[in-house]
């Protein structure tokens, strides 16, 4: 009987570093009869893998196909669930996807896993994080996202709130998956409360997240897997990483950036936090607890048999801000400014491509690639692809031809569009090319910035 591994999330508690951990060590994972089960491309609709909005998300092919009614997603999902269980027939599978744990949908498409698999164990997995840290992050990207909660309308309104207002607007709608134990007790009745693994994330962080989903999840010795190269660019363009983000300039960064937002902290009124600056006082970390304290006990008594589910701590640096001399535009105006100047030091940029004396090569015909065709000015000498039925049509211009038809691929610098890459690189590197000096991939960390990944 194999073992369905489903890691539920939750959202801003290092899913992303998770699953691209996962998805770097596919063939490691293999030898240890697991399946990491990264099915975008062949599942994802189109408009979802365009999106970027899951690495390995089903739960919209699920709400679409299944939940409402769609012809097209439907046919998607049952595909999933055929190609799920030829996986489970051979090996153990990891399933990853947050919008689980964050969708009210999430335990209608467990319980659809489990009536499809029911000779199979199924084990729910999920990293909780402390309601004020996780306020923080959530806003944050609610904000980048440009939708709130609730509705994208109030977006804008979200945005204005300090963050102490912003939490008790959370705390006044009671937002449902800050109630971890009610929560989690759903999801329980499904799989059974032994096959519920329920950790922290602050306790994981300590450990090594990656590590310790392999060692306490999987029971793989970390060392024998590789290391996440690269995680999310800390410094986001958004208003409310000010207080917190702009700290890690200092010390990473050239002397000309140290001192342009060293000049922005005295500008903006900041109180610079060695440690670095947080965007809750104490006196709103302790509202916040104080609130969720019995469902946090609960949780600790019932999954980790421990009294307490998280650490006490509330005096972390807080920066604050002299609101009267910045308006919230400036401050947005600023920071998305510092945010393209991280960008730029943090990746290899498209002038690095340009200085190779090798023609630049586009891989994989998709969406994508037309968005950089169109958006890009830079010269394609082609672009190549894998699937024959492309062979010799245009995109934006520039012509495609099959990787059959290719000869002397080390002529050429390959930019990657496809944002799922994983077999597209190994295909590369079965030709003898090296990452970061024959290919890269194209990533878009904003819908109008692209940058370059040597991973």
């Amino acid at each position: 009987m194999s073992e369905l591994i489903i890691h539920i999330g939750m959202c801003k508690a290092g899913s992303s570093s998770i699953q691209k951990f996962l998805a770097s060590n596919e063939n490691i994972l293999r030898k240890h009869g697991y399946r990491y089960a990264d099915y975008n491309n062949s599942f994802l609709s189109e408009r979802v893998q365009e999106s970027g909005k899951f690495i390995n998300g089903m739960m919209y092919t699920f709400l679409h196909g299944e939940k409402k009614g769609d012809n097209f997603e439907k046919k998607k999902w049952e595909d999933f669930l055929k190609r799920l269980e030829v996986d489970l027939s051979k090996s153990n599978v990891i399933l990853s996807d947050e919008a689980i744990f964050a969708d009210a949908a999430g335990k209608d498409y467990m319980a659809c896993l489990k009536s499809r698999f029911r000779a199979h164990r199924i084990k729910c997995v999920v990293y909780l994080r402390r309601q004020d840290m996780h306020m923080e992050s959530h806003r944050t990207q609610k904000i980048k996202a440009f939708k709130d909660i609730y509705k994208r309308s109030d977006s804008q309104r979200v945005s204005s709130m300090s963050m102490g207002d912003y939490c008790g607007y959370c705390l006044e709608h009671k937002i449902t998956f800050y109630e971890y134990d009610t929560y989690l007790r759903e999801f329980e009745e499904i799989v059974g409360k032994e096959n519920m693994a329920v950790y922290t994330y602050e306790d994981a962080c300590e450990y090594g997240l990656c590590r310790h989903f392999a060692e306490q999840v999987i029971k793989i010795c970390y060392r024998e897997l590789q290391e996440n190269k690269r995680v999310n660019v800390s410094l986001s363009p958004m208003d409310t990483e000010v207080k917190r983000k702009l700290n890690n300039a200092f010390g990473r960064y050239p002397d000309a950036i140290k001192e342009f937002v060293d000049c922005l902290y005295s500008e903006m009124g900041l109180t610079y936090c060695n440690e670095g600056g947080f965007q809750l006082s104490p006196k709103d970390r302790e509202k916040i607890l104080d609130f969720y304290s019995e469902e946090n006990k609960a949780v600790a008594k019932r999954y980790l048999n421990r009294e307490k589910l998280f650490s006490d701590k509330i005096d972390y640096p807080y920066a604050k801000m002299d609101a009267d001399r910045v308006s919230q535009n400036y401050q947005n105006l600023l920071v998305k400014m510092i945010a393209e100047i991280i960008y730029a030091y943090s990746y290899p940029s498209i002038r690095y491509v340009l200085e190779q004396e090798k023609q630049i090569v586009l891989f994989g015909a998709g969406g994508m690639c037309q968005k950089v065709v169109q958006e890009q000015e830079f010269p394609v000498a082609f672009i190549v692809d894998n699937d024959i039925e492309k062979d010799g049509i245009q995109v934006g211009g520039v012509t495609v031809v099959w990787s059959g038809n290719m000869d002397e691929w080390d002529k050429y610098f390959y930019l990657i569009t496809p944002q799922d890459a994983h077999e597209i690189i190994i295909q590369l590197e079965n030709k003898g090319l090296k990452s970061g000096e024959d290919f890269m991939q194209i990533k878009w960390e904003t819908k109008d910035m692209m940058v370059l990944s040597a991973s």
